[in-house]
């Protein structure tokens, strides 16, 4: 599972998308383990590689508002340009699914990354059916 995300603005420090926690989860791992120092990893998609976070291209995604991610820039990373694509990797991707409307499918042939038209509608999600509060 992975978020489609655009580079809107950068600075020395940070390429920052169009993904925030209302896209992504604010957990920094599943059920709020906190497990890791980061929120995901991102990966260009015009330099793929792979989906490895210790290839040279793997970015991380540090910080989060609502509306916008923040990913670091490192000097041997790659550059990137507003508008340019990432895919990013969620450390927790169950409320992810839950915000989606549709998801989108994204298939990998070795060094190739391809954004295919399908799109899958999410039909279960929203509001849980489970125990009720009686008052």
């Amino acid at each position: 599972m992975s978020v489609l995300t655009q580079v809107v603005s950068l600075n020395d420090r940070y390429f920052i998308t169009d993904a925030g926690s209302k896209v992504m989860s604010s957990d920094k791992g599943a059920h709020g383990s906190g497990g890791t120092s980061n929120y995901g990893y991102a990966f260009p998609t015009k330099s793929f590689e792979s989906f490895d976070p210790s290839s040279k291209h793997a970015l991380e995604l540090i910080s989060l508002s609502e509306e916008h991610g923040w990913v670091a820039r490192t000097p041997d990373g790659p550059e990137l340009s507003v508008g340019d694509t990432l895919v990013i990797l969620p450390n927790h991707s169950c409320p992810i699914v839950n915000l989606a409307d549709q998801l989108c499918a994204i298939s990998q042939d070795g060094d190739t990354l391809s954004i295919d038209s399908e799109y899958w509608p999410v039909t279960c999600r929203g509001s849980a059916h489970g125990p009720l509060a009686w008052s």
